[in-house]
């Protein structure tokens, strides 16, 4: 049986196919290569997004918190007093100091006993 010429091109066509199918398949699947790269690239891409989500929050308060520094008189004294310790000109400052205990005497110190 002779092979005529679009027969011969199918059979040509189908092997080509078949060995480009074995050859992505052996690509996708093998270790370290494939799906697995893929899966690890989009658990990277995924930390890096939350990553930077986090970064944007941050960088949003600092600006937040430059804007009440600049325009918001009270909130910089509370920082002034409560990272600075400042006070007023006319404030009095209380330090409270736990009581001191009295000396012990020589009748009540506990004897030394071997």
């Amino acid at each position: 049986m002779k092979l005529q010429g679009a027969n011969l091109v199918v059979i040509v066509c189908m092997i080509l196919a078949a060995m480009l199918f074995i050859g992505l398949t052996i690509a996708l699947f093998s270790p370290g290569q494939g799906l697995s790269k893929i899966q690890r690239k989009i658990a990277e891409r995924d930390r890096l997004i939350e990553a930077n989500l986090i970064l944007a929050q941050r960088i949003s308060e600092k600006y937040r918190k430059i804007d009440r520094l600049r325009h918001d008189p009270v909130y910089v004294e509370f920082i002034a007093r409560k990272d600075l310790g400042m006070v007023r000109k006319d404030e009095l400052v209380f330090s409270l100091q736990p009581p001191s205990l009295p000396p012990m005497t020589e009748k009540a110190r506990p004897e030394n006993r071997p």
